[in-house]
């Protein structure tokens, strides 16, 4: 069993944080014609976001 971090919530450094959840339930979409299908969440970093003038905006995110 995975035992949760419980971070504060804070924003990515970076140009953009990936999230991939092994082995347990996520997000799912539905595409016609394929069905339901886990996906990747893509965050937005400040790097992202000062270099696109703030076209991209940061999000802030926690662990829970």
């Amino acid at each position: 069993m995975i035992k949760d971090l419980n971070l504060v919530s804070h924003t990515g450094s970076s140009l953009v944080s990936i999230a991939h959840q092994i082995n347990v339930d996520g997000l799912q979409v539905f595409l016609e014609g394929t069905g339901w299908f886990t996906i990747l969440v893509v965050y937005v970093g400040d790097l992202m976001s000062i270099l696109s003038n703030g076209l991209y905006s940061i999000v802030l995110h926690r662990s829970w």
